[in-house]
C-alpha cells in the first residue's frame, strides 16, 4: 500500500516537471488566433508583403528609431550605455559587463529592437523622440567606489520647456530620472520596445514570465509578450511597472504610486531582408530558427546572430537590429525572409508642472538583492512559484555557502546534505516502517488469501496485525510527501535564479542553469536512483517490482533536458539516501 503511494508521489513529481518541460518545448501559454490579427493587412486581406525591410521590420513609433544629435557614453563597472541627446536621454545601448551570451563571447545588450527606445518622452501632438535637447557633457566615467554623476538634458522653445536630469550610480543598475515639463499639458515616458527581453523563447514555459508587469497594491499583474496587439490600461495605481524576461528586467518606480500605466503590444510582421555587399551569407539557416539580424544605415543585413538578441550585435549607433525567426532564405537572391517577434511596451504617465517628476529606473539582471534595494517590492518579479516561502530560505542559504566557497556546485552539494540532515529522522522512520511492512508481508498475503471473500474481516485482521507489530501503513510515504514542496522549490530556484546562469561547477559543467552537455549527471542520477530503489524495502509482487525498474530510465531521459544544478542536487540526494538505506538495513531490528 505504502509503495503505491510512494510511486504516485514520484510520478506526480514527474508529471509536474514533465509538464513544465512540455510547455517549454511547445510554447504553451501563447494565445492562438491573435497572431493573424496582429499582422498588417493589405486591402485584399493578405499580410503585407514588405519589400523594404529596414523600416517595415522596425516601424518607428513617434520616430523613435531615428538617432540624431549628440550621443553620450556612460561607462560604469557594471555596464556601458549610450544615450541620445535628441529626445532627452533616450537609451540607445545598455551593454552589461558581467553577463555574456551563452553561445558567444559577446556582452549582453538590453536594448535590441529600436522602434522605440527606453526613456522615450511622449508628448501629445509632438514627436517627443525628435525634440532637440542640449546636454551638458558627452561622456561619463564612473569608477567603483566613486560618487554618482549627473547628465543634464535641456529643451526650450516658445511652445514649452523640458529639463531632464539623469543620475547614474557606479555600483548599481539604477538611474534616478527627474523630468520637469513646462508649457506642455502632459507627457508620458515609455520603457521602450522589448527592453531587457533578451530571449522570448521561454515565454511559453509555465514558470517563466516574459512581457510587461506592474504591482498594483499587493497584486502583481503580468501579461505575456505574445498577447497579440492593442493596448491595455492597468486598473488602479501602480507602485512600479516593468518589462521582463527570464533573467533581465527594466523597471520604473515613480515617487508615488501612479495610475494610467499602459501595456502596448504588437504582433509579428514579415520582413524581407537583403544582404549587404560582402556580408557573410547565413549558413545552415532553417525556417523557425531564432535570429538576430544587424542592418546598416541603408537597411541591408551586415551580419546575423543565430540567437534572439542575446549578444550585442551593434558595433556603431547607426546600425539597427531586427529580432525574430527565419521564415525563408534565398542564397541566390541574397535575401532573408524574417518574421519579427512580438513586441511589448510599458508606458507610464508623467506629471507635468514646475516640480520635477521623479522616477527611479532599474535596467539589469533580476538579482533579488539588487531589486530589493529599490525598496518597492520589485524583487517580487523573482517568483519561485507556489513554494516561494520554502524556496527563499534555501536560496539564501545557497548564496551564503557560495559566498564562502565561491562555487555554486559546491553550494548545491552542501545544501543537499543540509536538507538530508534535516529530513534524516523522518526519512529514517519512513524506511524502518517500510522494512517492518516487508517483514510482515507474508502474514498480510496469507490473510488476503484466507479472507479473500470477506473484505470486512480481512481489513479487521490486517489492522490487528499492524497494531500488534506497531506498523503504520502510511508511515512509509508521509515523510516523502513532506519533502515534495522542497523539491519543487529547488526546481524553480535552479530554473529561474540568474545567480546560477553561467555559474560553473567543475570539469565539463560550465553552466549550472543549462543541461549537462554530455549527459553524465543524468546517467549518474538514473544509476543512483536504481541503486536506491534496489535497497528500498518493497511489499509489491515481483511483476510490479519489475515495472518499478522503468522509473529510473524514465527519469534519466526526463532529466537530460533539466538544469544540471537540479540534476546535481537529485544525484547527491540519491547517493546520500543510499548511504542512509545501507545504515538502516544493517541496523538490528527493534
Amino acid at each position: 500500500m505504502e509503495k503505491r503511494i510512494l510511486v504516485a508521489i514520484i510520478l506526480s513529481i514527474g508529471v509536474l516537471v514533465g509538464f513544465q518541460y512540455f510547455q517549454s518545448l511547445t510554447g504553451g501559454g501563447r494565445e492562438v488566433g491573435r497572431e493573424e490579427a496582429a499582422a498588417p493587412k493589405k486591402d485584399g486581406g493578405k499580410p503585407a508583403d514588405v519589400a523594404q525591410p529596414a523600416e517595415a521590420a522596425m516601424r518607428p513609433v513617434g520616430g523613435g528609431a531615428s538617432l540624431r544629435g549628440t550621443m553620450v557614453k556612460v561607462e560604469t563597472p557594471l555596464y556601458t550605455a549610450v544615450l541620445a541627446s535628441e529626445g532627452g536621454g533616450r537609451i540607445v545601448r545598455w551593454d552589461l559587463k558581467r553577463y555574456h551570451a551563452k553561445k558567444s563571447n559577446g556582452q549582453i545588450g538590453l536594448v535590441a529592437e529600436r522602434d522605440e527606445l527606453p526613456l522615450t518622452l511622449r508628448i501629445p501632438g509632438i514627436e517627443g523622440a525628435a525634440l532637440p535637447f542640449s546636454v551638458d557633457r558627452e561622456e561619463l566615467v564612473l569608477k567603483e567606489g566613486g560618487a554618482p554623476q549627473v547628465l543634464l538634458f535641456q529643451h526650450s522653445t516658445s511652445a514649452g520647456r523640458v529639463e531632464r536630469r539623469l543620475t547614474f550610480h557606479p555600483e548599481t543598475y539604477q538611474i534616478d530620472v527627474e523630468t520637469t515639463v513646462l508649457g506642455y499639458p502632459s507627457y508620458a515616458v515609455s520603457l521602450g520596445s522589448n527592453t531587457a527581453v533578451i530571449d522570448d523563447l521561454d515565454s511559453g514555459n509555465l514558470n517563466v514570465s516574459v512581457g510587461p508587469a506592474a504591482r498594483i497594491g499587493r497584486d502583481l499583474k503580468r501579461e505575456s509578450l505574445t498577447k497579440g496587439s492593442g493596448s491595455d490600461q492597468v486598473s488602479g495605481e501602480a507602485e512600479w511597472a516593468a518589462i521582463e524576461d527570464k533573467y533581465f528586467v527594466m523597471a520604473a518606480v515613480p515617487a508615488k504610486p501612479r495610475g494610467g500605466v499602459r501595456f502596448e503590444f504588437e504582433g509579428p510582421r514579415q520582413a524581407t531582408l537583403h544582404l549587404a555587399e560582402g556580408a557573410q551569407k547565413p549558413a545552415d539557416l532553417k525556417p523557425g530558427d531564432p535570429l538576430t539580424a544587424v542592418l546598416d544605415a541603408s537597411g541591408r543585413v551586415v551580419r546575423v546572430e543565430r540567437q534572439r538578441g542575446v549578444a550585442v550585435p551593434s558595433r556603431n549607433d547607426g546600425e539597427r537590429i531586427v529580432v525574430g525567426k527565419v521564415a525563408a532564405v534565398s542564397g541566390a537572391q541574397g535575401t532573408l525572409q524574417l518574421e519579427t517577434r512580438h513586441i511589448a511596451r510599458v508606458v507610464i504617465p508623467g506629471a507635468a508642472g514646475s516640480a520635477p517628476d521623479k522616477i527611479r529606473v532599474y535596467l539589469g539582471p533580476k538579482e533579488r538583492d539588487r531589486l530589493a534595494q529599490m525598496n518597492a517590492h520589485v524583487e517580487d518579479l523573482v517568483d519561485f512559484g507556489w513554494f516561494t516561502v520554502l524556496a527563499l530560505p534555501m536560496f539564501w542559504v545557497m548564496k551564503w555557502i557560495h559566498g564562502v566557497f565561491g562555487n555554486y556546485g559546491v553550494a548545491i552539494i552542501l545544501l543537499t546534505a543540509l536538507l538530508k540532515l534535516i529530513f534524516f529522522y523522518p526519512t529514517h522512520l519512513s524506511y524502518k516502517s517500510m522494512k517492518r511492512m516487508q517483514d510482515i508481508q507474508p502474514k498480510v498475503l496469507a490473510l488476503k488469501e484466507k479472507y479473500k471473500n470477506d473484505q470486512t474481516r480481512m481489513n479487521q485482521e490486517m489492522m490487528e496485525i499492524y497494531r500488534k507489530h506497531k506498523v503504520n501503513p502510511m508511515g512509509g510515504c508521509l515523510p516523502m510527501v513532506i519533502q515534495v514542496p522542497f523539491f519543487v522549490g529547488l526546481y524553480n530556484i535552479f530554473s529561474l535564479a540568474i545567480e546560477l546562469r553561467q555559474a560553473p561547477f567543475a570539469g565539463w559543467i560550465l553552466d549550472l542553469s543549462d543541461p549537462d552537455p554530455y549527459y553524465v549527471l543524468p546517467i549518474l542520477m538514473g544509476a543512483s536512483m536504481l541503486a536506491s530503489q534496489k535497497l528500498t524495502p518493497t511489499t509489491v509482487d515481483p511483476t510490479q517490482a519489475k515495472v518499478m525498474l522503468i522509473l529510473p530510465v524514465i527519469f534519466t531521459f526526463m532529466f537530460i533536458s533539466f538544469p544540471s544544478g537540479l540534476v546535481l542536487y537529485w544525484t547527491v540526494n540519491n547517493i546520500l539516501t543510499i548511504g542512509q538505506q545501507i545504515y538502516i538495513n544493517r541496523s538490528p531490528a527493534k
